[in-house]
Parts: structure tokens; sequence; C-alpha cells
């Protein structure tokens, strides 16, 4: 995966006693994982990796 910390908008939502931020996506057709962040200091959502 390479680092992209790139800044996005994000409407999450997971269960209080799961793991966020491990996600998939299909792109293109193909099934892609990537890693998002949350920066509590800033409220902000990056892409950060993929």
């Amino acid at each position: 995966m390479k680092i992209l910390a790139t800044p996005i908008s994000v409407l999450a939502w997971f269960e209080l006693d799961s793991t966020p931020f491990r996600c998939q996506s299909e792109i293109k057709g193909e099934l892609r994982p990537f890693e998002i962040k949350y920066e509590l200091g800033t409220c902000k959502w990056f892409l950060w990796k993929m």
C-alpha cells in the first residue's frame, strides 16, 4: 500500500465494539483495500493508504 495522506470528505458509521478504518471498495471492477485516518486535532479525514 502506498501512503497518500489526501484530505477527503467522509460519512462514517461503525459499531462501538468494532475496529474501524480497514476498508475496501470496488474500483474499475477490482476490489481494492484502503485505509482512512481521522485527525482529532483538526477534525479532518484522510485517505491514508491505498
